[in-house]
């Protein structure tokens, strides 16, 4: 008798669906830890951003790009061969300088030993200290306890320089909402402070340059009209002579131009007068810190990502104790020779704890 033809089965599909079955069968042989350790992770995660998880406060502002009129004293100064010191001609700053400003130590430092005073989680509970005092650092010296708060701030702002828009977005993080809002705020409060300094002492420069140009330039004015008034006073009929007409028109030349020199440096000495005493804002607020604060980690999310490393972990621990019951199994010498080694280790461990 003749046995019926046996289709061939693929052995590549054959052993996939093997391989996938047992590494089920391997995972549920152990349900407690592929399945307990996942859950308990992800409540782990959930209830420690819940609970203590940071909030994170954001705030966008744009630089003030205008010109000053002063600007216009840098081509006329280097006519006379006298330079502006760099940043004289008026220009506001640009973005990337505002933010290796807010990343600065100076102004971290400034802000972390300011007193803060917030509500806490409690309905009645009032936080009130220091950046220092808030956030644990300590030192023995004050150096070591700025350099300490100054790195932790660090690490908890966030600073993006927008070159297209002329932007800058600042986001900072903290335990708590309202001390987000607050650190923010306090950190565009001494930004502007600083630019504000700077844009005064600025001014105070530029109008003692101004004011002495400008007397030089009414001296220069004075001994110019007095030549063209000396050369009146000698050639009332110059006009029928064409030597004395072209003398006249280079002397009323040269007037014009110390004239229009003199108004000028006038006009500029003005307004060196007002910028030094300005005392308005360099930056404009765009999204204010007070408006909302988010949390910095979402805690379903992240919840979620420890499930997912506790199943990645649970399942490599189950997986690599049934190959190594696999291996034990296959060698019954190696089995007691292990065995024997477990014994002796806690036989010397129970002798040394007595």
């Amino acid at each position: 008798m003749t046995k019926p033809p046996v289709e061939p089965t693929s052995p590549a599909v054959t052993d996939r669906e093997l391989s996938l079955t047992e590494l089920v069968a391997r995972l549920l042989r152990r349900p407690r830890l592929v399945f307990g350790l996942p859950i308990g992770l992800g409540l782990l995660g959930l209830l420690y951003f819940q609970y203590f998880g940071s909030y994170a406060a954001q705030s966008t502002f744009a630089p003030d790009q205008s010109l000053s009129n002063i600007s216009r004293l840098t081509a006329l100064a280097s006519q006379f061969g006298v330079n502006l010191p760099v940043g004289a001609s008026g220009q506001g700053q640009s973005v990337d300088f505002y933010k290796q400003l807010l990343q600065s130590p100076a102004l971290l430092s400034a802000v972390a030993f300011q007193t803060y005073r917030f509500p806490g989680k409690g309905a009645t509970d009032t936080i009130t200290g220091t950046l220092l005092d808030l956030y644990g650092v300590t030192g023995e010296t004050r150096d070591e306890r700025t350099a300490g708060i100054v790195k932790v701030l660090q690490g908890r702002i966030s600073v993006v320089a927008g070159v297209r828009a002329n932007t800058v977005s600042l986001s900072v993080k903290a335990p708590y909402p309202e001390l987000a809002k607050m650190i923010n705020r306090r950190m565009l409060d001494f930004l502007n402070d600083f630019n504000l300094r700077a844009r005064q002492t600025k001014a105070s420069t530029e109008r003692e340059f101004v004011e002495r140009r400008l007397a030089q330039a009414q001296l220069e004015l004075h001994a110019a009209e007095d030549s063209m008034q000396q050369f009146l006073q000698l050639n009332r009929t110059y006009q029928s002579s064409p030597r004395l007409t072209f003398e006249a028109a280079r002397l009323q030349r040269r007037v014009d131009l110390h004239q229009q020199v003199y108004v000028t440096l006038a006009q500029a000495y003005e307004q060196a007068r007002i910028e030094e005493v300005r005392n308005t804002p360099v930056i404009t607020v765009i999204n204010d810190p007070e408006l909302y604060a988010t949390r910095a980690r979402s805690p379903v999310m992240m919840g979620f990502l420890a499930f997912i490393v506790g199943l990645m972990l649970a399942s490599g621990i189950t997986l690599g104790l049934d190959y190594i019951a696999q291996e034990l199994n296959r060698d019954s010498a190696g089995y007691r020779r292990l065995e024997n080694a477990r014994r002796g280790t806690l036989g010397r461990l129970i002798r040394g704890g007595h």
